[in-house]
């Protein structure tokens, strides 16, 4: 399995591509920092979205981990 750290450009993403325990199903869109994805999780078969960082800092990737949370 591909770990989520691993994928260095967002887009390459396809449908079916596996990363950690999630199924990529598709392509959802872009914004300024992030590309997101709809993805499946292998063993709950719940869907989520999947956001891969489209820029490496700090400040960036602390506000999604406070987004996240406050959505969880």
């Amino acid at each position: 399995m591909q770990e989520a750290e691993e994928v260095s450009e967002g887009r390459a993403l396809e449908p079916g591509q596996m990363i950690d325990r999630y199924i990529v199903m598709e392509f959802l869109g872009e914004g300024g920092v992030a590309w997101v994805y709809k993805v499946k999780h292998l063993h709950l078969e719940s869907v989520h979205a999947l956001k891969l960082l489209s820029v490496n800092d700090q400040e960036t990737k602390r506000r999604l981990i406070d987004e996240g949370r406050s959505m969880a």
